[in-house]
């Protein structure tokens, strides 16, 4: 008989880093971003350090951030609740602040200048734990978790801090509102910068690979307030971050072919008809690493290495456009991935016949758009500026 497939898969442990116990911690190094000098150390749920964890610390680094996750349990995950409450009950709470610490002192060890911590439940928990703790630190997010307050000094937080919690956590104490509020009054009390974020979700929306707990749009806005939270305070750049209601970002790529063809003006055109306010542009042949860092959620697929190889075939053409629902309304102007499927009107309906000659890629989700836009762009190739007729595309308040 097969044995069955685990629950709770580990991820690969590829990085071991000293810790101030004098024994080394083992983790999990992203190699999404080698580049970068904004590091975060990712904490992982109460399950271990698994291959969910392995694909939110990925998601941080492709943002742009040189991501680690320290193993806290040392190779052990736990494949239900009862084992994941024996892990919990058994973890050295001040040990596992010290292997956080040692992460962050291990990224700037590599290059990183600034450092944050994010996590997830009991790793939300440990992030205002090691936030109490360390001055290695210098911001903080929050997901779903409160430690025993009593047992820090909000005093010692010497860094801005960002809270997510959901309005319908039922983890009375720990992640229910009552707690986050409790959590959110001990920091401003103590004059911490706090932000707090209520979405309409449950404990653990953030977590894809729990279907009965997962929000998709929870989790999307999550995800851009956290990567903007940490750019801002670990990068110092400000300035390029859009805020307002019109101010969402999507990717739009012009494939190899559909620069070929020349119909690079009908893009731009279109989207600026609709509305859209150019932001970044630029015109590239990219590498086969990037085209890969690019379709990394399609590398299982039978057609990724086709994909892969058309992309990088010839010169690209990528954009970012900036508007309301920019990324919805990106998608219906790009047409359905298939042109057979694709509506009269759109690029692919007008300009395609074929799914492997489709022309052009724009983002489907904020979350992605977040991260292809990272990938594509520095902070100082996107552009705030005012178009003089925004005034009249958008109704004024």
């Amino acid at each position: 008989m097969a044995a069955a497939t685990p629950l709770h898969t580990p991820a690969p442990i590829n990085v071991h880093f000293p810790t101030s116990s004098g024994t080394d911690c083992p983790g999990y190094l992203s190699d999404k971003n080698r580049d970068s000098e904004a590091g975060l150390v990712v904490i992982q749920e109460w399950w271990g350090m698994n291959k969910a964890i392995q694909k939110t610390c990925d998601g941080f680094s492709v943002q742009g951030f040189r991501a680690v996750v320290p193993d806290l349990y040392r190779g052990k995950v736990a494949q239900n609740k009862e084992q994941a409450g024996h892990l919990l009950g058994g973890l050295d709470f001040p040990k596992a602040v010290s292997d956080i610490v040692s992460a962050a002192q291990y990224l700037k060890s590599i290059g990183v200048k600034k450092v944050g911590v994010v996590g997830f439940c009991m790793g939300g928990a440990l992030a205002i734990a090691s936030a109490a703790s360390s001055r290695e630190l210098d911001a903080a997010a929050c997901f779903y978790g409160v430690p025993d307050l009593s047992k820090f000094n909000a005093s010692n937080v010497k860094m801005p801090v960002q809270l997510h919690f959901g309005k319908f956590d039922d983890a009375k104490g720990f992640s229910d509102l009552e707690a986050a509020n409790r959590l959110e009054k001990w920091l401003k009390d103590a004059g911490v910068s706090v932000e707090l974020n209520i979405y309409d979700a449950g404990h653990a929306f953030h977590n894809s690979e729990n279907p009965e707990a997962y929000v998709v749009k929870a989790a999307e806005e999550a995800d851009a307030k956290t990567v903007a939270f940490f750019r801002k305070y670990l990068s110092g750049t400000t300035s390029n971050v859009p805020t307002g209601p019109n101010a969402e970002r999507t990717f739009i790529a012009i494939k190899p072919d559909g620069v070929q063809r020349g119909l690079v003006g009908e893009v731009i055109s279109r989207f600026e008809r609709k509305g859209y306010q150019l932001v970044a542009m630029k015109f590239v042949q990219i590498t086969k690493q990037h085209a890969e860092k690019h379709y990394f959620d399609l590398r299982e697929k039978p057609f990724y290495r086709g994909l892969v190889d058309y992309v990088t075939s010839g010169p690209v053409v990528a954009m970012v456009w900036q508007g309301k629902n920019s990324v919805k309304g990106g998608r219906v102007l790009v047409g359905a991935t298939n042109p057979a499927d694709a509506a009269p009107g759109t690029f692919r309906g007008d300009f395609a016949l074929d799914v492997g000659r489709n022309v052009i890629h724009g983002s489907d989700s904020v979350e992605n758009a977040n991260k292809e836009i990272s990938l594509w762009f520095n902070e100082n190739e996107l552009f705030n500026w005012a178009p003089s007729d925004k005034n009249w595309i958008y109704e004024k308040p």
